[in-house]
């Protein structure tokens, strides 16, 4: 559990915003993905800055063993190293970029196990993690050349900070399903994300569950 929100112990470095699958063998979980789609909205993001406990810091040595950060943790201090933790704040930016895309729609609709990195924790250099935590707003972009997100850091004062996910070591992170429901000609359409595994009242987690005549007619 990080801020409240359980997470998975990672065995990559899967990206925020990236679209796959879970799969689990006999040791762990593994995060496959399918696709990380573009988008032209800048997405904002809650950042929030962690302290390890003896838990949080054996699941970071689980997937950085090298400890390419140097982070020492010693339990009966009370200072404790620190990290950040990101959660996607606006899912709707989110859902109108995937939106843009109709051939995976149309896949996600036959799909219903497809998930989305919506949250992650990672550990980083002094620097990047600074700047994160004392941004005034971060955003998700999506950069057209590389194909993949990046974090911008808006700072009181100076140009925003881009940040790569390479620069970060993710340890953990979170997932979110789909929600489906109809529109006003009673089609089934994406409609927002299932945090914590659950849709809101009238939504359903696959397409294929929505009942498109008793939604259109308001049965």
């Amino acid at each position: 559990m990080i801020n409240n929100n359980p997470q998975i112990i990672s065995d990559s470095q899967p990206q925020m915003g990236s679209i796959g699958f879970l799969s689990q063998n006999m040791l762990n979980y593994t995060f496959n993905t399918l696709v990380v789609p573009e988008n032209d909205e800048r997405i904002r993001l809650e950042v929030h800055q962690e302290q390890f406990d003896n838990k949080k810091f054996n699941a970071y040595l689980k997937t950085s063993q090298d400890n390419p950060y140097n982070i020492s943790y010693v339990d009966s201090l009370p200072e404790k190293p620190g990290f950040v933790s990101l959660k996607l704040a606006d899912n709707l930016d989110y859902i109108r970029g995937v939106k843009q895309n109709d051939k995976l729609i149309d896949f996600l609709k036959e799909r219903g196990d497809a998930e989305v990195v919506t949250s992650i924790s990672m550990v980083g250099k002094k620097e990047s993690l600074q700047a994160l935590t004392q941004a005034e707003s971060v955003f998700l972009v999506y950069d057209m050349k590389l194909k993949k997100y990046y974090m911008e850091a808006l700072r009181p004062e100076g140009s925003p900070k881009k940040i790569y996910f390479k620069e970060m070591s993710v340890f953990a992170y979170g997932l979110s399903g789909f929600c489906w429901g109809t529109n006003r000609k009673g089609e089934v359409v994406l409609k927002t994300l299932a945090y914590g595994g659950k849709c809101s009242k009238g939504l359903k987690r696959k397409a294929v569950n929505v009942d498109t005549e008793r939604d259109y007619l308001g049965f």
